[in-house]
């Protein structure tokens, strides 16, 4: 609407909102007044306007490969009956990309629209398989302390490629004894996973424990006061150096559980020690048990020069 008209003794008029304004449905009063302080007043009915609410978040995040459902919204007119709701546009979520959903609403006189971004995301990290443990393999009478070992990592991921690095990385030189391999997979989103893996480098072939020991997860029965021989090969006659310092050693474990109760300790060894018999191709620790060992379980735990470890559960009666 225009203002009302001005004489030369009034002066400009200005009024508010200004003619053109864009005015709500319903009722709306404009104040006119001129420069020597007059005023007046009038209202502008505007009907049929329709009112738009979405339902749900705007903007609304979606997790690609998710299922996606729209919301929607809801209209009504300014006499507050409902106005069907027309909706415009689509949302890939297994594509990652910003989407835009317009909702439209006919009313009398006046239509409107409101519009709703969605956003297809990806936070969910890669699935990365490391290896459960390598093993390389030096000869015993190696002249060198270390060796290349190779092993391999894979990641899979939903949304995009994922990229693998590793810590050494594989094909690196790897000393004698064990080194932690920490392995990263991120894919294009900048999600990531870790895993982690042991690298054995060993210098000795170890082929198990011999009677009267058995191997994990056995728990063999013995009596306590009694000298048990520890029995083993590393396939040939490697030195009478293969005993890491300090070991064999034992540990008390509960004996349903398997777990240690008690620290480990230095096992006692008979007067005859240890030797080596190349007709069994057996080395031999002649283990000491005390008497007081007599209703508790021990683990036997064999290290060797190179790193390795190697354990043997048993029940003393």
């Amino acid at each position: 609407p225009d203002p009302a008209p001005s004489s030369d003794r009034c002066g400009p008029v200005v009024c508010n909102p200004p003619s053109g304004a864009f005015f709500p449905g319903g009722v709306t009063t404009v104040v006119c007044s001129s420069q020597n302080g007059g005023h007046s007043s009038f209202t502008v009915t505007v009907t049929g306007a329709v009112a738009i609410t979405l339902i749900g978040p705007d903007p609304m995040i979606v997790e690609c490969h998710s299922d996606f459902e729209d919301p929607g919204a809801t209209a009504q007119d300014d006499s507050t009956e409902t106005i069907p709701v027309t909706t415009s546009g689509n949302v890939d979520p297994d594509k990652l990309g910003t989407y835009q959903i317009t909702y439209t609403a006919p009313g009398g006189s006046v239509a409107a629209s409101v519009t709703r971004t969605v956003k297809v995301v990806d936070t969910t990290p890669p699935v990365i398989n490391c290896p459960s443990v390598v093993v390389g393999r030096l000869h015993a009478k190696a002249t060198t302390a270390s060796m290349a070992v190779t092993y391999t990592v894979t990641a899979s991921d939903r949304s995009s490629e994922a990229s693998v690095t590793a810590v050494p990385a594989s094909g690196s030189t790897f000393p004698i004894g064990v080194t932690t391999v920490t392995a990263t997979a991120t894919d294009a989103s900048n999600n990531s996973s870790v895993c982690t893996f042991p690298v054995s480098v060993l210098l000795y072939d170890f082929k198990g424990f011999f009677e009267p020991i058995g191997n994990l997860p056995e728990l063999r029965t013995l009596h306590a006061a009694r000298v048990v021989p520890v029995k083993f090969s590393l396939n040939g006659n490697t030195a009478m150096n293969v005993l890491a310092p300090g070991y064999p050693a034992s540990i008390r474990i509960d004996c349903a559980e398997g777990l240690p109760v008690q620290g480990q300790e230095a096992i006692a060894t008979s007067d005859d020690g240890f030797g080596y018999d190349p007709i069994t191709d057996q080395y031999t620790y002649l283990w000491r048990t005390p008497r007081s060992w007599a209703g508790t379980c021990r683990q036997l735990v064999l290290k060797l020069n190179d790193g390795a470890e190697y354990r043997a559960n048993f029940r003393f009666k």
